[in-house]
């Protein structure tokens, strides 16, 4: 029988459809297939060079050392190629930590203003000793994440607001496992960013020169739809070498270009901070603050919230043992606070603004509220008759409230009162949006991700008389073992699986290699 044009075209259609189908298989095997890993110095000389050589997508695995000159700089005109969704372009160290670009004071070994990328990662690198700007900054970028990298000596006796890892207009970054110490002005910074993560960051300021007061170890300006997860500042309290001496905020938010709006700080911790507060807010609106320590600062929380509603909202916080000057509060001008403990502050507990307070626990304070008529009707205060004493059984550590203790369940609807730190939040690698980027990952943070490595670097600053090896960095300490000792407690054996962490390695310095405009490695 005859065959009909209409069944020889539908067939044709479908032989079309399975060749389209296989050619794209092919050309994603292709492409896949194409992407190449390399090493250096084995197969490029110096960085700029593994940059002319790379396509998107490729590896570049770093082999251990210091590498300094030109010819290691990224900027405008040396930068990574882009990757894609799925297909990362990847510069990484062999081992994390051990790969170090240092602009030996006069150099910027990372600044692209004008190249802009997607899809690339930067894992266990450190840049230092800065030309006194920034250690590495990138303007609109966009799906990039640094892991595990850290960030020192931003500028030496600079006198500008020198960063250590600074991204301007940046969507879709991720900040994460990454650390800051040493002389500068901003620990981490987002300018004008969207959509983007600051996760499990360690900051320490040891030295900030410049005149300006608004210095801090985390910062977010005019940026939008931000999370800050699992962040430590601490040990900021070299107040005899700041200039003036009144050091940095732990986290600092302000407003200067508009549109500082939607960001989140998640199980974040200010600890030891010098002169200046643990955190401060300017000009901000839709801020919200959960599970947050703030602890041994000097002027506590100052929230100069202008930009609402909706305004700053707190939740299971922590404010104590702050210590500010007369005329400052532990907290001012909060908003809404609730299900929070006040304790041990030298000045008020409570100062100013016009509060919605509910469920909190103010306890020997100088006094709790500036005002009586401060105080929410479920308080737990003197003034409301029903004081609680955390240290009697609820506050062993800072890190969280103590099971069937008197705050355990005396919050709103039988919740505790206080924070819970002790759960990794967001799961490792993931952008704003994506699987599990802003949940509970059922990992335990403690103890913390790489403090090794973080506690390494730190203690080993010697500079200018400044004593890296101090605070959790001293001897016989971890980062997680002096966060749950600050309370005077002993640690909970089960933190490290009932084995006491061995007394930590003293730090190596890699081998220099000094690639300056030639082939040639020393």
């Amino acid at each position: 029988m005859r065959k009909s044009c209409k069944d020889c075209c539908t067939k044709m259609g479908r032989l079309m459809f399975v060749l389209a189908v296989v050619s794209l298989m092919f050309a994603f095997f292709v492409q896949a297939s194409w992407a190449a890993t390399y090493y250096m110095p084995d197969d490029f000389p110096n960085l700029q060079a593994a940059f002319a050589g790379m396509v998107g997508g490729d590896e570049l695995i770093i082999r251990d050392g210091t590498y300094t000159g030109i010819s290691n700089l990224i900027d405008d005109s040396h930068v990574p190629a882009s990757g894609r969704s799925g297909a990362y372009t990847v510069i990484r160290a062999e081992h994390p930590g051990e790969v170090v670009f240092d602009g030996q004071n006069s150099l910027n070994m990372f600044h692209v203003s004008n190249s802009n990328r997607s899809y690339i990662i930067f894992k266990g690198i450190i840049w230092g000793r800065s030309d006194g700007t920034n250690c590495a900054y990138i303007f609109n970028w966009d799906h990039i994440k640094f892991q595990q990298c850290g960030f020192y000596d931003a500028g030496v006796n600079a006198n500008t607001s020198y960063t250590g890892l600074y991204i301007r207009g940046g969507d879709y970054i991720l900040v994460e496992d990454c650390y800051v110490w040493g002389e500068f002005f901003y620990g981490i910074t987002f300018l004008e960013c969207t959509h983007s993560i600051m996760r499990r960051c360690v900051s320490r300021m040891d030295i900030k020169r410049s005149p300006d007061d608004r210095a801090g170890n985390f910062t977010t300006y005019s940026s939008q739809d931000i999370e800050l997860q699992n962040c430590i500042a601490i040990d900021s309290n070299n107040n005899s070498y700041y200039s003036p001496a009144d050091g940095g905020y732990a986290f600092y938010n302000t407003n200067t270009n508009g549109g500082a709006a939607r960001v989140r700080h998640r199980g974040n911790i200010g600890l030891n901070i010098g002169y200046k507060s643990g955190y401060v807010m300017e000009s901000c609106a839709d801020f919200t603050f959960e599970d947050i320590v703030m602890w041994d600062t000097a002027m506590g929380f100052y929230d100069r919230t202008e930009g609402g509603p909706p305004e700053s909202t707190y939740n299971h916080c922590l404010f104590g043992n702050n210590h500010p000057t007369s005329g400052w509060g532990a907290i001012i001008g909060a908003h809404a606070i609730k299900n929070s403990i006040i304790l041990d502050n030298t000045t008020w507990g409570w100062e100013y603004g016009s509060p919605i307070l509910d469920y909190n626990c103010f306890y020997n304070n100088n006094p709790n509220y500036r005002s009586p008529s401060y105080r929410g009707p479920h308080d737990y205060s003197v003034e409301n008759g029903n004081e609680i004493n955390p240290h009697n059984n609820s506050l062993k550590y800072l890190v969280r409230i103590e099971p069937s203790s008197d705050l355990a369940n005396a919050g709103e609807a039988g919740t505790r009162v206080g924070p819970e730190i002790l759960q990794q939040l967001g799961r490792t690698g993931s952008l704003w949006g994506e699987t599990g980027w802003n949940t509970y990952t059922g990992t335990s943070l403690w103890p913390f991700p790489h403090e090794d490595i973080i506690r390494s670097k730190m203690r080993a600053y010697n500079r200018d008389g400044v004593n890296g090896a101090r605070g959790f960095c001293a001897d016989g300490q971890t980062l997680t073992k002096y966060i749950w000792e600050y309370l005077g407690n002993p640690i909970p054996p089960e933190i490290y699986g009932n084995n006491p962490p061995a007394p930590p390695a003293p730090d190596t310095t890699p081998p220099v290699i000094s690639n300056v405009g030639t082939n040639n490695i020393t």
